[in-house]
């Protein structure tokens, strides 16, 4: 049996719902049915976001509060006819009733190994000492593939409008640093783009489980950069946006620059809104692992906060007291 995507699913049917204790508040598990029915559906305007909780990959039990500033952001800006998709085995319903959903813009999809099928993916067994961080790598190529649309992690912001209205018809991915890419973002408007086949092909090809970002930024390097080089036709609608576009700061520099706060942190604010940044990506890893899980006050991520995911920051408690 091929090891799957994420973590083994126990189908309980189409939106099947429990309540259990989960110590003093009840937690509303649903199970979301595998929606193959967008396989048949003309639409290709989605926005897909895949639930990275660790330890398990694509499954969730509660997210971290602020990546739900993901979607928020997102539904603030979102263009006419966009549907959020949120891939995840089970959620928690009530971690997700403070957003308004009342027009039906984010559904919840299990991600099951039919999404598979037909796709240099189907045979592929996830193994080595990464294999959260690679069935997400994964998951990101099959789905765009699969349906059209973007794709963005769950620590990238929306901050504008802009990420949805640039560039509707190209391909695009951004740069990570100056040199090398970032699977992070991708917007294929079609479905089964070959420049997507190709970078499956070479992840099953090129797999290493025990390397980091083998199968991630560095997959992405190995296809695309001689692919520009060589003119081919592969990636003829293929746009690299610059980085400061969606990553103003190096991942290293995380933590102290939007920790920053007074006059600093309202000027730069202030620069990204005049200048239309697309989006902010936070690097959740490097956030978490060198900074107290709260912003201060007034600092730059705070500002962000208030401008792009209000209700996320209200019903959470996110800024040190």
């Amino acid at each position: 049996m091929h090891s799957r995507l994420g973590a083994l699913v126990v189908w309980l049917g189409l939106h099947t719902m429990a309540v259990v204790a989960a110590g003093a508040k009840e937690v509303s598990w649903i199970v979301p049915s595998d929606c193959t029915d967008l396989l048949e559906a003309t639409q290709t305007k989605y926005l897909h976001f895949a639930m990275t909780n660790k330890p398990p990959i694509l499954h969730s039990t509660v997210p971290r509060p602020m990546y739900k500033c993901a979607v928020e952001s997102a539904l603030q800006y979102l263009d006419t006819g966009r549907v959020i998709i949120v891939w995840t085995n089970t959620y928690d319903a009530s971690e997700w009733d403070f957003l308004d959903n009342k027009h039906g813009q984010i559904r919840f999809c299990n991600p099951t190994d039919v999404w598979r099928k037909g796709t240099p993916l189907e045979s592929w067994n996830n193994t080595g000492k990464y294999t959260s961080a690679n069935a997400a790598n994964a998951w990101r190529l099959l789905i765009t593939y699969k349906l059209g649309g973007m794709y963005l992690d769950f620590d990238i912001i929306t901050m504008s409008r802009s990420l949805f209205l640039q560039n509707t018809n190209l391909h695009t991915i951004t740069w990570e640093t100056s040199t090398f890419y970032n699977g992070a973002y991708m917007n294929f408007p079609e479905r089964h783009d070959p420049l997507l086949l190709a970078l499956m092909e070479e992840f099953v090809a090129g797999f290493n489980g025990d390397k980091w970002g083998n199968n991630g930024p560095r997959l992405m390097d190995r296809v695309i950069k001689p692919c520009l080089s060589a003119g081919r036709p592969l990636c003829d609608k293929l746009l690299v946006s610059a980085e400061s576009r969606m990553a103003p700061y190096h991942f290293n520099d995380i933590p102290r620059a939007l920790n920053v706060t007074g006059t600093t942190s309202r000027v730069v604010h202030e620069t990204w809104t005049e200048a239309k940044l697309w989006a902010l990506h936070w690097y959740s890893s490097r956030w978490y692992s060198k900074t107290p899980p709260c912003m201060m006050p007034l600092s730059l991520m705070h500002r962000v906060f208030k401008q792009a995911c209000p209700r996320t920051l209200a019903h959470h408690d996110l800024v040190c007291a």
